[in-house]
């Protein structure tokens, strides 16, 4: 049937499963596709693909190219180990893919994979109006642990060279592992290095998981974040319910997801390849 009529009627969406799964945006961005799907005037099936990345990964993707969906969603991030951007093989995978149909990136923006739209939030706006936030606030010694995802700690330094900032404002040299109990450990050696008088008065820990880790060292040591400021980043939902206060730059997920599936629901019919798309991050705080 696919052969005959030159389409299959199915979207493929690839998904990153791994470490700490349940604490990204990932799962949110999945049900949200989900849901999107779901919607009764959806005519297409929708197909998840979960991958831890590597051998299976390509496997999978081999199969899936197969079915020869109408087009692929792809959510893998491209700075963790799964990434498209660790593997060619992938890449050449998805690039022949690409010139025949939709291929829409979210979250990452891949540079090389053509043919392809991304849609992803920028990520230097995100660390720029983070630390401004908190340089507004009147804190004059801020900390920003730098993460595996090297945009965010961009935008801290552009801010800080914009406003000439660079002796207040600190961006670590080091990459920090992004859970809850590296957070924890890693405030707790700040605290033992530095002493209660030396320490910063804000801290931007560039993620809510390993902004929580922060909040409870804190609160082993009595230290209230009115004290020592406190900026995740992604704005999960689960945060909310966390029982510590902080702020956070909030990722649109939601709408990311929403507006990609339609776009890319549309390019189906279309064949006009649509723009890529940046969004702004906000901030909120987590009470």
């Amino acid at each position: 049937r696919t052969l005959k009529m030159g389409h299959s009627d199915i979207i493929a969406v690839v998904n990153v499963v791994g470490s700490n799964y349940g604490a990204t945006i990932y799962p949110i961005i999945t049900e949200s596709i989900s849901y999107r799907a779901g919607n009764d005037n959806i005519k297409r099936d929708v197909i998840f693909i979960h991958t831890l990345g590597g051998i299976k990964e390509y496997e999978n993707l081999q199969r899936i190219l197969a079915l020869n969906p109408d087009a692929i969603i792809y959510l893998v991030p491209s700075h963790s180990q799964y990434g498209l951007s660790q593997n060619v093989e992938r890449q050449k995978l998805l690039s022949a893919y690409a010139n025949d149909h939709p291929l829409m990136f979210l979250m990452e923006q891949y540079k090389n994979v053509s043919n392809a739209c991304t849609y992803a939030v920028d990520e230097i706006a995100g660390g720029y109006c983070g630390v401004k936030f908190l340089h507004d606030m009147g804190c004059e010694k801020i900390l920003c642990f730098r993460s595996n995802i090297a945009l965010r700690a961009e935008g801290c330094l552009k801010y800080a060279c914009e406003y000439n900032l660079m002796d207040k404002i600190t961006v670590t040299n080091q990459e920090y592992n992004y859970d809850f109990e590296s957070g924890y450990k890693d405030f707790m050696n700040l605290y033992e290095e530095k002493g209660a008088l030396n320490m910063p008065d804000a801290i931007f820990a560039t993620c809510d998981v390993y902004a929580m880790g922060i909040c409870s060292a804190m609160k082993k040591l009595d230290i209230d974040t009115k004290d020592i400021a406190v900026m995740g980043y992604d704005g999960l939902e689960i945060s909310q319910i966390c029982g510590y206060s902080f702020y956070t730059v909030v990722q649109p997920v939601r709408e990311i997801a929403d507006q990609a599936f339609t776009t890319v629901y549309q390019w189906i019919d279309s064949k006009e390849k649509p723009s890529s798309k940046l969004f702004i991050p906000h901030i909120i705080k987590i009470n």
